[in-house]
């Protein structure tokens, strides 16, 4: 099984795990000079379309955020909309995630 994780934000990384070949890669963010998502380095490393399931976490606008970091947000996160075109992926909360992330860390720390 071929998953791949993204966290959207522009310090954020993509990674992908491939269960059956027992392989993990992560890559930052790749950000172009002019702030946008390098999105043909990400297509040259990534196949989402033979991936079997792709997580994003779902992005929301922090209240504090001013007019124009707002604008380069959602310019971000529709750059993320058009990379994953004719994809299904799913969105997870931070919450969730962060829940699943702390469970498996106690579970292994109890084992």
């Amino acid at each position: 099984m071929r998953i791949i994780g993204i966290d959207l934000g522009k310090e954020g990384y993509i990674v992908e795990l491939d269960t059956e070949m027992r392989l993990a890669r992560a890559l930052r963010m790749p950000i172009c000079l002019d702030g946008t998502v390098n999105s043909d380095m990400i297509f040259s490393l990534f196949s989402f379309k033979k991936a079997d399931c792709i997580i994003t976490e779902q992005m929301n606008i922090p209240p504090a955020f001013g007019a124009s970091s707002a604008f380069k947000f959602g310019w971000h996160c529709g750059q993320w909309t058009q990379i994953l075109k004719g994809t299904r992926f799913k969105q997870l909360s931070a919450v969730t995630w962060q829940k699943i992330m702390q469970d498996r860390k106690s579970t292994r720390l109890n084992s």
